[in-house]
């Protein structure tokens, strides 16, 4: 099939009741869709040493859907940040409730 529709960034993000910040981020627990690509994703981030991630990597929280993903960070604080792959819009509508900590960054497959 061919890719069609908007492109997919993954972007951090984080409760707005955090403090946020690089080095609150290392070694925190990290939402994430429960997907392979996610896994992927976060990964790479911590190759590339995003968030001090490098030294002290992120413990990954798969979540079911973004809306879960969300309540674990906005309302039960099961995590700490949310890594999501989201349209420009999606991220604009998260950016509302949450923190961006990071600008977009792209992976090397389509999501």
């Amino acid at each position: 099939g061919t890719y069609a529709g908007s492109p997919r960034l993954w972007h951090v993000f984080t409760s707005r009741r955090s403090a946020g910040g690089r080095a609150t981020l290392a070694g925190c627990r990290l939402g994430v869709p429960d997907r392979l690509d996610a896994s992927m994703a976060a990964k790479c981030m911590v190759e590339w040493d995003a968030f001090g991630w490098g030294a002290c990597p992120p413990r990954l929280a798969p979540q079911a859907t973004l809306e879960l993903g969300m309540g674990a960070l906005t309302l039960s604080d099961r995590v700490q940040a949310l890594l999501w792959d989201c349209t420009p819009r999606e991220a604009s509508d998260i950016g509302r409730a949450c923190n961006l900590e990071a600008m977009p960054m792209p992976v090397p497959w389509k999501t």
